[in-house]
């Protein structure tokens, strides 16, 4: 870090991409996160606070942000420090957005990325990273009107489970559990709805340095460890298993 993040990314991408996907020790996390998004040559100095005085001009994603805030973490009491501070800054970098890419606005799942992303940092430079993964990273078609980019992922998806996990594929079909049952929230949140928050951040490692095509991958990582389970369940619990894995009460 010491020798500049973005330089080592540049020079050596083979051993970044090892290193990152081992973890990022936290006190490291944001620097390299800001690094590999380049948001130092993307910021633009006062615009974030512009966008704020804005204010919502839909009134649909105003009254959508205003429902959606208090529940982004609401287990996470600890993790969002317990200040309302906290939301009214989350409440800020949605509508900002909103203003700054009106084609896109406000969906679900968006305060979920957004609010990860002000555990780890301040409000101005979260909104940032937060624009670098929607508008150069490709994240914003996934909220898009129809959301034309997540289900060409669900598509995906579904054909690598075929190739890498057939039975357990054949398993769902047989119990009538479709991928648009479970993938569309991993999808939507980045997995943060859908798995413990320490989990979560070693992922969105791996994901903020490779890029977003990578939770593909993960997805059949996370369900070959899942399989052994998965196999033995039937339609009602793997449902219960899938809404509960966030909490670790999987049994």
């Amino acid at each position: 870090v010491k020798r500049g993040i973005s330089s080592f990314i540049r020079e050596q991408p083979d051993k970044f991409h090892r290193r990152a996907r081992r973890g990022i020790p936290a006190e490291y996390r944001w620097t390299v996160w800001k690094a590999c998004v380049s948001h130092d040559e993307r910021f633009v100095r006062n615009v974030y606070w512009k966008l704020t005085g804005l204010g919502s001009e839909n009134e649909q994603w105003g009254r959508a942000i205003k429902i959606d805030v208090p529940r982004t973490f609401p287990r996470d009491q600890a993790a969002r420090n317990g200040s309302q501070m906290s939301e009214v800054s989350l409440y800020r970098i949605l509508v900002a957005y909103a203003n700054l890419n009106p084609d896109v606005g406000y969906c679900q799942g968006m305060n979920f990325v957004a609010g990860l992303l002000l555990l780890v940092s301040g409000e101005e430079e979260a909104f940032w990273v937060f624009v670098c993964l929607m508008e150069y990273d490709g994240l914003a078609g996934f909220y898009r009107e129809n959301f034309p980019l997540l289900g060409r992922y669900t598509h995906a998806f579904d054909e690598l489970l075929a190739r890498e996990l057939p039975d357990l594929r054949d398993h769902f079909t047989e119990e009538g559990v479709q991928p648009t049952l479970y993938i569309h929230q991993w999808y939507l949140s980045l997995f943060i709805n859908c798995l413990p928050l320490q989990t979560v951040f070693v992922l969105w490692d791996v994901i903020v340095s490779d890029g977003l095509p990578i939770i593909l991958s993960i997805s059949i990582a996370l369900l070959k460890v899942l399989r052994p389970a998965l196999m033995q369940m039937e339609f009602e619990d793997i449902v219960r298993f899938f809404k509960t894995m966030k909490t670790g009460r999987t049994k």
